[in-house]
């Protein structure tokens, strides 16, 4: 899918792109404007609002990121976090550079990663405490974006201005520094490589590549990476059981955003250690139009946060349910008293349905600990006590 960015939105040059909650998010530069603006598409590609971009720098925002709360774009002297309507609610100030055109959110370690075209990577806390620098493997960069669960462990993609057309990916392994070349996208002649993202959101059968190309063309590609499991989910997804025990296993599916006729199919895999051996269970969604279920016998699914734990005080291990709205992401994490992370227990696509996560405190000393829940704007917050 190619939008006519430039076009649609009056920008003389497009630089970042995110994707959250049905909005695409676009930031650039326009000479026309006395501010600079976030514009707002939804998907077909129309333009639902506008936002003004913070900070001021005369070119506006590069690259931009979604950490799950907020939407971060890079610029001069600071790169900015945002609301959904525009309103700066954290900033770091630059490592290093003074511009940073390329910016990525781990969301799970709470790490962004930045970099300024030749410069190299520099990991930074939402604290704005500065790790050790990767060193650029001799790359221009101009737009990063960050993938859980690479298969290759190469998470961190770099949309560059190398190869035939200045327009080429690759991925790189923010541990040992090993990069990948992905693959080259087809350009125009005057197009080059501007920022890019990464998401789930847009669809959920596939990680999907957003890539802003910088230039005559002005326009953003969408296409599809590869498939995820998005469609099914098991909570837990993986445990033990002792003899004479039991453990309740919920298998949940997700026909959203596929397509009547589609078959989908995976394999749930129980693994008897005790007389060894493994069982294999199929698992096959057939998406059936018969079997669309009418509208009066839907299930209501919930509009705000709703966040329970039991026992509490616990011992040892606790059991977190927590319920989220059909839309958008979320991310579930645990904290000492300090405000420090200790464990990210939860983090992806809202279902609209309960979720149980069983935290098992392990090494933790006895205290008071934090369980927060995040979804877009929505924040929730539980004390937790745990006696030992």
């Amino acid at each position: 899918m190619t939008i006519a960015t430039g076009e649609l939105t009056g920008l003389q040059q497009v630089y970042g792109a995110v994707f959250d909650c049905d909005h695409l998010y676009i930031s650039g530069f326009s000479a026309r404007d006395d501010a600079k603006l976030l514009f707002i598409l939804d998907r077909n590609s129309e333009v639902i609002d506008t936002l003004v971009q913070p900070g001021w720098s005369p070119f506006g925002m590069g690259d931009l990121a979604w950490n799950g709360e907020y939407i971060w774009g890079s610029g001069w002297g600071y790169f900015y976090g945002m609301n959904s309507i525009g309103e700066v609610q954290d900033s770091i100030r630059n490592p290093e550079f003074y511009y940073n055109r390329a910016i990525a959110s781990d969301d799970n370690n709470e790490l962004f990663y930045v970099a300024d075209a030749t410069s190299d990577i520099i990991p930074i806390t939402r604290d704005g405490e500065i790790g050790d620098a990767i060193e650029n493997p001799g790359l221009r960069i101009y737009g990063m974006a960050w993938r859980d669960n690479d298969p290759d462990n190469c998470n961190l993609y770099l949309f560059c201005r190398e190869g035939p057309g200045d327009t080429q990916v690759n991925k790189l392994n923010v541990e040992n520094g090993d990069v990948r070349y992905v693959f080259d996208i087809p350009s125009e002649p005057g197009e080059r490589a501007g920022g890019c993202a990464i998401t789930y959101e847009w669809d959920t059968r596939h990680w999907t590549f957003i890539a802003q190309f910088v230039g005559d063309g002005n326009r953003t590609t969408i296409f599809n990476l590869d498939e995820t499991d998005s469609w099914v989910s098991l909570q837990p997804n993986s445990g033990s059981i002792d003899p004479g025990r039991y453990l309740p296993i919920s298998m949940q599916f997700d026909s959203r955003a596929l397509n009547i006729g589609q078959v989908l199919e995976g394999y749930f895999i129980i693994d008897g250690r005790q007389r060894g051996g493994q069982d294999t269970l199929r698992v096959v969604m057939n998406i059936d139009e018969q079997r669309v279920q009418q509208e009066d016998d839907a299930v209501h699914m919930p509009e705000i946060l709703q966040l329970t734990s039991y026992p509490n005080p616990f011992n040892s291990k606790i059991r977190i349910i927590f319920n989220l709205p059909l839309k958008g992401t979320h991310r579930l994490a645990l904290y000492d008293l300090e405000g420090r992370l200790v464990e990210t227990l939860s983090n992806g696509v809202n279902t609209g349905i309960s979720n149980i996560v069983e935290f098992d405190a392990g090494d933790l000393g006895s205290g008071i600990y934090f369980v927060v829940l995040k979804s877009g704007a929505q924040k929730l917050a539980r004390r937790l006590i745990l006696l030992k």
